[in-house]
C-alpha cells in the first residue's frame, strides 16, 4: 500500500541520515556494521566485512554526471562530511575519506615489443627471439627512433605497433603489474632498456621519458577526446552518407 511505501521510505531515509551524521570513516564503517548484521543475522563476519570493504573507492576522478562529482569537487570539502543522494528508490550516503587532492607524481612514455610463446612455439624460443631483437638495437645507433622501427616489425601488441611500440603517459597501476614495476622503478632512467615477462608474454622495454604529473595526463586525455568527438561529428554533418537500397541477385557461371 502507499502507506507501506511510505513508512519504508522514512525508515531508510532515517538510516540514510543516521550513516550521514558519521564524523570518521571508522565511524561510517562501524555504523554500517551495526546495520548490516542486523539485516543479516545470519551472515559470517567476515562476509559482512567484504561488504564494507566494497563501499571505498580510492583515486575517485572528478565526474560531472554524478552526483559525488558536483558534491565533492565544485566545493571544497574535508575529509569526515557527508552527503546523501535520493534517487526514485534509494538513498545513497557518501562520506569523504580524504579531501579531494592533484595526484602530481609523474607518468610514463615507454616503448616495447611484444613477443609471445604461441608465435614461437615455446616460451624459450620467444625469450630467445626477444634477445635476438634487443641485440640487433643494441648492435645500430640504439636510439627510440631505431626501437620503434624493430617495434613496427617484430611487436605483436596490436595496441602500440603501429605507433613503434609507444605508450605515452602510463599512470602507476594501469599495466600489468611486471610492466607496471619496470616503468616505474626508482632508478629508471631515458634509455634504459631490458626484457620482463608477463601473463602476455615477453616484453622488450625502453624507457623513452618521465611524461605529464598524473592529473595533467587525465585533463588531457579528457580535452583530447573532447576535440576528437567535436572533428568527428562535424565531419559526419559535413559529409553525409547515403545508403543504397538493398536488392537481391542471382548469378550463374
Amino acid at each position: 500500500t502507499e502507506e507501506e511505501k511510505t513508512a519504508i521510505k522514512k525508515d531508510y531515509q532515517t538510516k540514510a541520515e543516521g550513516l550521514a551524521s558519521c564524523k570518521s570513516a571508522e565511524e561510517f564503517d562501524a555504523w554500517l556494521k551495526n546495520h548490516l548484521s542486523s539485516e543479516q543475522e545470519n551472515q559470517s563476519e567476515q562476509i559482512i566485512q567484504a561488504q564494507i570493504d566494497a563501499t571505498l573507492t580510492t583515486g575517485y576522478g572528478y565526474e560531472t554526471n554524478k552526483p559525488i562529482g558536483s558534491w565533492a569537487f565544485t566545493v571544497a570539502k574535508a575529509a569526515g562530511e557527508s552527503f546523501i543522494f535520493e534517487g526514485p528508490d534509494r538513498y545513497t550516503v557518501y562520506h569523504l575519506v580524504k579531501a579531494p587532492y592533484f595526484k602530481n607524481e609523474a607518468t610514463k612514455t615507454v616503448r616495447h615489443i611484444l613477443l609471445t610463446s604461441g608465435t614461437y612455439g615455446s616460451d624459450n624460443a620467444a625469450l630467445a627471439q626477444a634477445q635476438n631483437v634487443i641485440n640487433m638495437w643494441l648492435s645500430g645507433d640504439a636510439t627510440a627512433q631505431s626501437f620503434a622501427k624493430l617495434a613496427s616489425i617484430y611487436s605483436e601488441d596490436p595496441g602500440s605497433k603501429a605507433e613503434g611500440g609507444l605508450y605515452t603517459n602510463i599512470s602507476k597501476g594501469v599495466m600489468v603489474s611486471e610492466f607496471d614495476q619496470w616503468c616505474f622503478d626508482a632508478s629508471r632512467k631515458a634509455g634504459d632498456c631490458g626484457i620482463i615477462k608477463t601473463s602476455f608474454g615477453y616484453h622488450i622495454m625502453f624507457f623513452q621519458s618521465e611524461g605529464l604529473t598524473d592529473w595533467q595526463a587525465t585533463a588531457y586525455d579528457k580535452l583530447f577526446s573532447e576535440d576528437y568527438n567535436k572533428a568527428y561529428t562535424a565531419l559526419e554533418e559535413s559529409h553525409p552518407i547515403a545508403v543504397a537500397p538493398s536488392f537481391n541477385v542471382r548469378a550463374k557461371k
